[in-house]
């Protein structure tokens, strides 16, 4: 069985961030794949019920160069307001130009509450 790598995230609630996650799979080509990053509050939870939902296909996951097997997030994509404050579960899936499909990554999600909302 493979491990799964871990990465907790975190964001400060109604914080614009410009940072971006950088991320790669340990091998592999993602030449034509797709990716999801998902957020839930509880791992069984449907997918329709997610708190958060990000793709490759709308441009918010970046595969380049997908030789490398690397991937980029834009933090701002994660959008701390879209969520209340809390701890959550996300994973990375991949579906591989072949079929295979694979979780790059997998962790916590917590959003810290903010104090000042101005």
């Amino acid at each position: 069985m493979t491990r799964v790598p871990e990465q907790d995230l975190e964001a400060y609630q109604g914080d614009d961030w410009d940072e971006i996650a950088d991320f790669a799979l340990s091998s592999g080509d993602l030449t034509g794949a797709a990716m999801w990053l998902t957020v839930k509050r509880f791992p069984a939870d449907a997918d329709a019920a997610a708190v958060l939902q990000i793709t490759s296909a709308s441009g918010a996951i970046v595969i380049t160069p997908p030789t490398t097997a690397a991937f980029s997030i834009p933090r701002a994509v994660l959008a701390p307001t879209v969520a209340p404050a809390g701890s959550y579960h996300y994973d990375v899936q991949v579906l591989l130009a072949g079929g295979k499909k694979r979780t790059a990554l997998r962790g916590r999600f917590t959003i810290i509450p903010e104090i000042t909302r101005a």
